[in-house]
């Protein structure tokens, strides 16, 4: 242990040692012997107020750069050119402060949220004819997601393409030096920013305002970086994935190898993008999807990394957990857009600071048992923590320090590197020794090869254990995700159509009916998500039910209100038939799960919708089943139907139609429509609810599906406040 507690002293000081190069690196790139660029300005050049930024008192080769922080003029949902503003046909709709993100505005009252457009104004005093003959320069690291600037009425440039919709955008997020000379003491900048692909939208990092010289040194400098580190990232890769291939019994290796190198990739699509810098034709989303994925894919990599360090500290399921839960987050994120996945940054920030505090734990454990290299262990894994954390922060517009998870990476890897190069080491001194008593115990070597082979015949009947464990995961994976796409595809739809008309002028925007609609279609996915998840406990009855009491009349009329426009849009006649309620002193109600019931119709209506054709007609209709006098022991019913004019299903078909997977029709026509899991998961529903469900059809006349629940009678308190105690 004399050894470990000396290399994790001299690393300690390796490490202080580096930080403080790169922070002098990163925050002092443009001081001259007088002051420093990132020094306080004092009064009135420390921020922006009322639009304006004076900074009479500036003198870039004393000062340094300045940070153009506090209140620019923000025109919401107006992209206004420098001549609109000069000819003042325009007020600001608010002064928002930079660096900020939109949703952190509020213009009447109402935040504006993070997807739109609008113009920042911003102007800027400068000392009279002292920087009149310089050539200044803006940085500008970030601003979500496109962007077009003017300098004084000029056009310098921008990123991707401004638009008012996100048709018409086109994202182009990526830092960038501008340079121009001043006209005079007053400089107006204009800035168009528009953003409706991802979770924050405007100017939300700091810009900053230097010479020619300061500014381009900036630039550089961090590209120098963050290309310095990258490459030191993915050659540290390169070189322990080779070492897998020449020995591929130590697995550490491979693992090792592979989180360096997905670091290293994602180091050069964060901070200053430089990916983008150096190759423009990469698509912004691929960009942000390599972001996303190499956060992603690098923690079940350190997690399994950790497990071959100190496997009995570390948890195999939870490994497997971790290794599921990535692969889960990294096919959302493939397949999803980025105005969708990177809503998730803030739960995807928790989970991973959650898996390093488990493995934190591990090394500590671990450390406490005397394993070897578990103090180095823990120190490198403090730093990512740290650096992750800050990341974290920064992310979230809570702090200004930058992207620094790269360095503690940096430092982590340097450190496990050694670890792993002196357990090489140590490995080919084992080898030799065990090599010299192999040469001693030939003469037992029949029985070593025997007990050797009786090993291996156990390791493979174990490792087929586990690959027969695999493949039911994968077909339980594959059963839900089939699932997911087949019932989640029609609210997803409506929604999307909603949305649509409201932004194609079909709807009025804010139309409250509209709105309502969307939410509730996004309350039934959020159901419907959580429920496939847990679609293969329904058999066994693990699946928890919201029941409530329910007027049967007015779930028919929620259900026909809700869907009669969807219905209708394919040139269906809809309507609904309902049998009066009966009147008294109790009146008739269901216990049910109104969204579980909605699921029934939803599967019933957009089953007929899509099997009747255009002038055809569906119907709601309800109907009250009540025992006779003779059926004492049955008990009254209400009954739901959805009747279509449709083609009808044939008689050999109908026994099935609510079989898993099964589809009537002819085999062309299922392999163009879902997996038939729709009329399962409606059985399955309704028998948690005591019902009956069914269907009537005759061929080329239309169906009829139909499901059955109890009544329970409610005494009615208006009713009973005129009645003499009638009862049913």
């Amino acid at each position: 242990m004399a050894h470990d507690k000396l290399a994790v002293k001299s690393l300690l000081i390796l490490f202080i040692s580096v930080a403080c190069c790169c922070a002098n690196m990163l925050l002092w790139p443009t001081a001259p012997a007088a002051a420093s660029p990132e020094a306080p300005l004092s009064p009135p050049m420390s921020e922006a107020a009322g639009g304006t930024l004076d900074l009479s008192g500036w003198n870039p080769e004393e000062r340094g750069t300045v940070r153009l922080n506090g209140e620019w003029e923000l025109y919401w949902r107006r992209l206004l050119e420098p001549r609109d503003l000069s000819a003042g046909v325009a007020e600001p709709d608010a002064y928002a402060r930079v660096p900020g993100t939109w949703g952190q505005y509020r213009i009447g009252g109402e935040s504006l949220g993070n997807q739109g457009y609008g113009t920042y104004h911003l102007t800027l005093l400068l000392p009279p004819g002292a920087v009149s003959d310089t050539t200044l320069g803006l940085y500008i690291p970030h601003a979500a997601s496109a962007y077009k600037l003017w300098v004084d009425g000029r056009l310098l440039g921008g990123k991707g393409t401004v638009g008012a919709s996100r048709e018409q955008m086109i994202a182009g997020n990526a830092a960038d030096t501008y340079y121009f000379v001043p006209s005079g003491p007053r400089v107006e900048l204009t800035i168009q920013v528009s953003n409706f692909v991802q979770r924050k939208g405007g100017l939300w990092d700091e810009i900053r305002l230097g010479s020619k010289e300061q500014i381009a040194r900036i630039s550089e400098r961090k590209v120098v970086l963050q290309t310095l580190l990258s490459g030191c990232l993915l050659i540290m890769g390169l070189y322990h994935l080779i070492l897998y291939v020449q020995r591929r019994k130590d697995r550490s290796t491979l693992y090792f190898g592979g989180l360096c190198a997905v670091v290293g990739v994602r180091t050069l699509f964060v901070g200053d993008t430089v990916a983008v810098q150096l190759f423009p034709a990469i698509p912004w989303e691929l960009g942000v999807k390599l972001e996303y994925l190499g956060a992603i894919y690098a923690l079940p990599l350190f997690a399994a990394y950790a497990e071959s360090l100190y496997p009995k500290e570390l948890s195999r399921r939870l490994l497997v957990w971790i290794v599921w839960t990535a692969c889960a987050g990294s096919l959302f994120v493939l397949a999803a857009e980025a105005r969708l996945y990177t809503l998730f940054m803030l739960p995807l920030q928790l989970f991973i600071m959650a898996v390093f505090v488990y493995i934190a734990c591990v090394y500590a454990a671990a450390l406490r048992r005397k394993r070897e290299w578990s103090g180095l262990s823990l120190v490198s894994l403090a730093a990512i923590i740290a650096t992750a954390l800050n990341d974290t922060l920064y992310y979230n517009r809570l702090i200004n320090t930058g992207d620094l998870f790269p360095y503690g990476v940096l430092a982590a890897v340097f450190i496990q590197a050694y670890i792993l190069s002196v357990r090489f080491s140590r490995s080919l001194v084992q080898v030799e020794k065990l090599s010299g008593q192999m040469a001693a115990l030939t003469g037992t070597l029949e029985l070593k090869i025997k007990k050797r082979t009786e090993q291996l015949e156990k390791s493979n009947r174990e490792l087929q254990n586990v690959s027969e464990e695999l493949i039911r995961l994968e077909k339980s994976r594959r059963r839900l995700l089939s699932n997911i796409s087949h019932e989640l595809g029609t609210p997803l739809t409506l929604i999307q159509g909603y949305v649509s008309a409201m932004m194609d002028g079909v709807v009025p925007p804010g139309d409250a009916r509209t709105l309502k609609l969307v939410l509730d279609k996004s309350e039934m996915m959020d159901r419907i998500i959580g429920d496939l998840s847990e679609l293969s406990k329904l058999e066994s009855g693990q699946v928890r039910f919201r029941f409530i009491e329910l007027d049967p009349l007015q779930l028919l009329y929620d259900i026909y209100e809700r869907y009669e426009t969807d219905i209708r849009s394919g040139g269906l006649e809809f309507t609904i038939r309902a049998a009066p309620c009966p009147s008294g002193t109790y009146v008739p109600v269901i216990w049910a799960d109104p969204a579980r019931l909605e699921q029934v119709f939803v599967n019933f209506l957009f089953n007929a919708r899509k099997h009747t054709p255009a002038g055809g007609s569906i119907a709601l209709e309800l109907e009250w089943v009540w025992p006779k006098r003779t059926e004492a022991a049955s008990s009254p019913r209400v009954v739901f139907k959805v009747a279509d004019t449709g083609a009808g299903i044939r008689p050999e078909d109908a026994p099935r139609v609510f079989n898993r997977y099964f589809q009537a029709g002819d085999r062309e026509q299922v392999n163009r429509t879902g997996v038939g899991l729709g009329l399962a998961i409606a059985k399955e529903i309704v028998g948690y609810h005591k019902g009956k469900i069914g269907v009537h059809s005759v061929p080329g006349s239309g169906s009829t599906f139909y499901f059955s629940l109890p009544l329970r009678m409610k005494q009615d308190n208006d009713a009973s406040d005129s009645a003499d105690g009638l009862s049913l």
